[in-house]
């Protein structure tokens, strides 16, 4: 995770990446450590305005050019750096020692 970058690399592909400042919203970086494949054609990944804060979103990307496609909200919680399993699904931790694993509707 670049903060101001975010790359995609997969043998026998071009190489993808994707400026912070020219597909996020103003004011908005990638953040966490761990973005990753939800499904063949969508990453999810944190944005935030700085790398340590506890306001996080989640977006979900498409993963052929890494430009987001939707906002990930989430009922009553928030997550700071989610983990996709390549699935369809995802991993949220929280301060109570919770794990959810979430699926899109």
């Amino acid at each position: 995770m670049g903060g101001d970058w975010l790359g995609r690399y997969q043998p026998g592909h071009p190489d993808v990446s994707a400026d912070a400042e020219d597909v996020l919203p103003d004011g908005l970086r990638f953040v966490g450590y761990r973005p990753g494949f939800l499904d063949a054609d969508r990453v999810l990944a944190a944005v935030a305005e700085e790398q340590d804060g506890e306001d996080n979103r989640n977006l979900l990307l498409e993963a052929h050019t890494l430009r987001p496609t939707a906002e990930v909200t989430y009922s009553a919680t928030t997550c700071c750096d989610p983990l996709a399993l390549g699935d369809g699904t995802w991993l949220t931790s929280h301060s109570n020692d919770t794990l959810r694993r979430w699926r899109t509707a």
